[in-house]
């Protein structure tokens, strides 16, 4: 007899992104077309091969389903797992390791998607247990209508990883917490493209709203702001992008970036790194770009390891 059967209920449809089955499906069958029309020369799924990380938006999909389309155009055929590692928005949990919950499934409103054991595969020094964190965090959950698309397009089961971390405090801790990862779902997997793993981050949180006005905005009109913010975000982004890893961290003492997943971004980064990737920035937009202009934004950036 199987084990009983631990639902991660969706949390988000109807607020964050479309709840009815046939309206969500047909958005992100529209995201993903404008993602093959901005990068022209993606291949067919049947003939993409190879490795593929990624740092992706996680904001309503409204705002994010185009980063995160950039992705998922670029998914190789081989693919059966996709491991999700995002920053904690509404729990605390502990530094310098991996929060996961007992998950068996994550439900959307296209398909439930198996979820993969990560509390069993990570050892035990650096992970936790909360489900609540899990269950809660958005930035985990942008992601899973995406993945229950691609298992129906694909016609095979797409197993997705579900872990939490927001801080690190030293190269040391990044380069752990990236090999135990690597050792858990195994580096010829990523290599060939068998398993993919997503840094879940928004970028620059701009404006009054979120605490954060570095740029004069009385000496300079806002859309110069505006242009400072992407311009900054650029730079956060190529150094991803090479896996500047000491350098990021000592940005982020430095500048204090509200760059929330930047934790989430070092480790990919890192693995890609010791992988070997080449990571490119695939697109740069803010939130006014696609709904009405405000002092109060959020930047965001996709950057894809292949």
């Amino acid at each position: 007899m199987n084990k009983q059967e631990v639902i991660r209920r969706m949390q988000y449809a109807g607020s964050w992104y479309e709840s009815n089955e046939d309206l969500l499906r047909s958005f992100i069958t529209e995201s993903l077309a404008d993602a093959e029309l901005r990068s022209p020369n993606t291949e067919p799924f049947e003939s993409r091969t190879g490795a593929c990380l990624a740092m992706l938006p996680h904001a309503g999909l409204a705002y994010s389903a185009r980063g995160i389309a950039d992705f998922f155009v670029k998914i190789p055929v081989k693919i059966k797992n996709i491991l999700i590692i995002a920053p904690s928005h509404y729990v605390h949990i502990q530094p310098d390791s991996l929060t996961t919950a007992d998950f068996t499934l994550a439900e959307t409103p296209l398909a439930d998607l198996e979820v993969m054991p990560l509390y069993d595969l990570l050892p035990g020094r650096i992970v936790h247990a909360d489900r609540k964190a899990v269950e809660l965090e958005h930035a985990l959950e942008m992601f899973l209508p995406f993945c229950a698309h691609l298992q129906l397009q694909s016609h095979k089961k797409i197993h997705v990883g579900l872990c939490l971390i927001s801080q690190a405090t030293s190269v040391k801790s990044i380069d752990m917490l990236s090999e135990a990862i690597l050792e858990a779902v195994g580096d010829e997997q990523v290599l060939n493209g068998e398993t993919l793993i997503i840094a879940s981050s928004d970028f620059t949180h701009y404006g009054k709203r979120f605490g954060y006005t570095p740029f004069d905005a009385t000496s300079s009109g806002f859309q110069e702001v505006e242009d400072q913010v992407l311009l900054q975000d650029r730079r956060y982004a190529e150094m991803f992008a090479a896996g500047d890893i000491s350098e990021l961290l000592a940005l982020q003492t430095k500048e204090q970036p509200t760059i929330c997943g930047f934790v989430p971004g070092l480790i990919v980064s890192n693995i890609a790194k010791k992988l070997n990737l080449t990571g490119k920035v695939t697109s740069q937009y803010t939130s006014n770009s696609i709904s009405e202009l405000s002092s109060d934004f959020v930047s965001y950036c996709s950057i894809l390891w292949r």
